[in-house]
C-alpha cells in the first residue's frame, strides 16, 4: 500500500518537470496505471521514475541495478541526478517527499523508463 506514491512522471528527463498523475493498481496489484492530469505533448520525451525505495510484495526492496535492463529500464546512477531534484548536491537529498531519499551505492536513485510521444 502506498507504493504508487513512489512512481513519478517527468517531462524531458529524470530531473525535468514533474507531471501530476493519478495512479491506480489493478485488482491483483501487479499493474500500476498512471494517468497524467494533462495531455502529454506531441513529439516529447517523458520519463517514468521509480523510487529507490520501492518494495515488492515480499517487502524486499527492488534491486534496480540487477533488473532494470530486463524490463527495458535504466538504473539511475548518481551522475544523472544533478540539478533541482537534490538538495545541496549531496546525493542524499529529498527528491519528491517521503520515500524518495537516495538508496545506497552508485545506483541509489531508482530506475527510469523513457518514452517519446508521437
Amino acid at each position: 500500500a502506498g507504493m504508487e506514491l513512489l512512481v513519478l512522471v517527468h517531462e524531458g528527463s529524470v530531473i525535468g518537470p514533474q507531471m501530476l498523475s493519478a495512479a491506480t493498481w489493478s485488482a491483483d496489484r501487479m499493474q500500476l496505471t498512471l494517468v497524467p492530469s494533462q495531455a502529454l505533448k506531441s513529439m516529447t520525451n517523458y520519463v517514468v521514475h521509480l523510487s529507490p525505495n520501492l518494495r515488492g510484495g515480499d517487502g524486499m526492496m527492488v534491486d534496480f541495478a540487477a533488473h532494470a535492463q530486463a524490463v527495458g529500464g535504466e538504473a539511475v546512477p548518481s551522475t544523472m541526478m544533478t540539478g533541482g531534484m537534490m538538495s545541496g548536491g549531496t546525493g542524499q537529498g529529498m527528491m519528491s517527499g517521503p520515500g524518495w531519499q537516495a538508496g545506497s551505492g552508485m545506483w541509489g536513485f531508482g530506475m527510469i523508463l523513457t518514452f517519446t510521444t508521437k
